[in-house]
């Protein structure tokens, strides 16, 4: 019976079994041969779903290549759309919308990346949304922002009570928010920075009217408690503080009972971050008007800064001689004609110093 088969399907010319000479479900597991459906028997585009039976087509059925993409009828197809518009993206949702140039056969099903949902389908395109903006604070402030746990978090003045707040997102990408918690009071706060220390989450805050850097620190890893804060140094213009070799560190214009005031650097004495000794603060840059506007940096594992000089003295950069910041080089005039500047940061770009600032 066998040899039989495999005879009549010798005999068969290529491409002779067209979709319309098979009965709905009449291609049974019996009906095949081992090895006997090869790419010569099946016409492209003959095969369809409603004309195989189920469990009709096994791998032993099959010849090698025998069945490539173009042997299969009209059904899903499955691609990536390059083109589309977005709306809304100023707002608290973007809505995408994606237009077919020519109408397909049947309503799509979009894989749509994790955050969008879809909204309406048809032959001749669909819809999409993604929230785009959450709101935590109609009264929000100064904001420091950081990871925490693997999510995004935020630390920020709450302006109508001067209550310095936390809040944590629920997912990734920051579209859903816990409820905020309060971490402490805080009189007109002018900056805030928000890191992880030693695994729980941290805020540096420098309140201009009374010249106070303080530390408010989590009493876990993910801030749903606080402790009080801690008054760690006092400055004239706000600081700038990285983690240096497991440590926060900091460095600042400092208060004028040195006088003149001078950019210093120091380093945590302990692993919280929330005590900082006088006795290892390390001055940067003499120079009157030093570090109004600073940022700090680790360049190729040492400490470094880059800061404006009043007076029109510009931008200066200066780098510490080891990962601790124990002694520093002499600082460099970056750009001696840059001058009023309102805003600097430091990075480390393909294990070089970069300077952007805004005057």
């Amino acid at each position: 019976m066998y040899a039989f088969r495999a005879a009549q399907a010798a005999a068969v010319d290529n491409n002779s079994i067209t979709s319309d000479k098979i009965a709905f479900g009449a291609v049974t597991e019996l009906k095949l041969a081992n090895g006997a459906v090869t790419n010569g028997k099946i016409a492209d585009f003959a095969i369809t779903e409603s004309n195989l039976a189920d469990g009709a087509v096994s791998a032993a059925k099959l010849g090698d290549g025998a069945v490539t993409q173009k042997k299969f009828g009209l059904g899903y197809a499955a691609g990536t759309l390059f083109d589309g518009v977005l709306t809304g993206s100023g707002g608290t949702t973007t809505t995408f919308t994606a237009n077919f140039a020519t109408p397909l056969a049947l309503t799509p099903v979009p894989l749509l990346s994790a955050g969008w949902t879809l909204g309406s389908a048809s032959t001749s395109g669909f819809t999409a949304t993604k929230p785009s903006r959450a709101t935590l604070s109609h009264n929000g402030g100064v904001v420091g922002i950081a990871q925490v746990g693997e999510l995004p978090a935020v630390a920020y003045e709450d302006t109508s009570l001067h209550h310095l707040r936390f809040a944590r997102a629920s997912n990734s990408g920051g579209t859903a928010w816990s409820i905020p918690v309060t971490m402490g009071y805080n009189t007109a706060m002018t900056s805030c920075q928000l890191m992880v220390v030693n695994g729980k989450p941290t805020a540096y805050t420098y309140t201009q009217q009374t010249n106070n850097i303080e530390c408010f620190r989590a009493s876990d890893a993910e801030g749903t408690s606080w402790l009080s804060s801690q008054l760690i140094d006092s400055a004239t213009a706000p600081p700038s503080f990285t983690m240096v070799a497991g440590r926060p560190a900091s460095a600042c214009k400092t208060y004028p009972y040195q006088n003149p005031s001078v950019l210093r650097y120091n380093r945590a004495s302990t692993a919280d971050g929330d005590f900082f000794s006088e006795a290892t603060a390390i001055t940067i840059d003499s120079t009157a008007g030093s570090g109004s506007i600073v940022s700090l940096a680790v360049i190729n594992g040492k400490p470094a800064v880059a800061y404006s000089v009043a007076g029109g003295l510009g931008v200066r950069f200066a780098g510490a001689n080891d990962s601790l910041g124990d002694t520093w080089g002499a600082p460099v005039t970056i750009d001696a004609s840059t001058t009023d500047i309102e805003n600097l940061t430091l990075l480390e770009v393909n294990g070089r110093p970069a300077i952007a600032c805004y005057d």
